[in-house]
């Protein structure tokens, strides 16, 4: 993280509206907190979360970005005041719950797709919304499931090209696993349309990253020696 978000420089300024902590596991005996991540519920290192001085943990960003946690903090707020509304007696607010929750990282994974699933009476924009984020879990689930082989690849890049033909995941284009298994599915295959296109995913989206526009010019490599191989050049 010092090389993103920490390193960022809007940083100083979301510093001022929190007060940041470091914890850090020592393993050693008696050492102060030293249990503190898996007494959250944690395991991996590193895991960021918003708490409040009772050490409850209220939310986890959704990405290791300045925006990210602007939205957390943000969202913290509003769940704060939406949870007096619903206990007010309030109803209809289980649109507005989900979105929020899944800000703040309570639902993941099957409990998302869940909680999205069984919402209902909501108006078309509302429902493009929900189906967004839902297809969100399943392109990272397809991420995961490529790191199992190339059958997986395969089967992973099959979908996550329909997904991104679709345009229905506009913010597929914005991760740089998705397009990882893009690229190796269009060499599995043979695809130098997909290797470029996944080039250009990535210069369009990451532009200000040296990694990644290395990589994008690897990839441009990799299609143009499949182009000259296939014409026997």
């Amino acid at each position: 993280m010092e090389s993103g978000p920490l390193s960022d420089a809007a940083f100083p300024g979301f510093a001022t509206k929190v007060v940041p902590y470091l914890n850090i596991m020592t393993r050693i005996s008696g050492h102060p907190h030293d249990e503190m991540l898996t007494e959250k519920g944690y395991r991996g290192h590193p895991t960021l979360a918003f708490m409040n001085v009772k050490g409850e943990v209220l939310g986890r960003p959704l990405d290791r970005s300045i925006e990210s946690f602007e939205a957390t903090l943000t969202a913290i707020n509003d769940y704060a005041k939406l949870t007096k509304r619903s206990a007010a007696g309030e109803k209809n607010l289980e649109y507005q719950t989900f979105l929020l929750e899944r800000t703040l990282s309570k639902l993941r994974g099957k409990k998302l797709v869940a909680a999205g699933k069984a919402l209902k009476g909501l108006d078309p924009e509302q429902q493009l919304v929900v189906d967004r984020i839902l297809l969100g879990v399943e392109v990272d689930d397809l991420i995961l499931m490529s790191l199992r082989g190339p059958e997986a690849v395969a089967q992973a890049g099959k979908r996550m090209r329909e997904i991104l033909e679709s345009g229905r995941h506009p913010d597929l284009v914005k991760s740089a696993n998705a397009w990882s298994v893009l690229s190796r599915y269009g060499e599995q295959i043979g695809d130098a349309d997909l290797i470029d296109r996944c080039a250009v995913g990535l210069r369009k989206n990451f532009s200000g990253d040296k990694r990644m526009v290395d990589w994008a010019t690897s990839l441009e490599k990799k299609a143009s020696a499949l182009r000259s191989k296939r014409s026997g050049g």
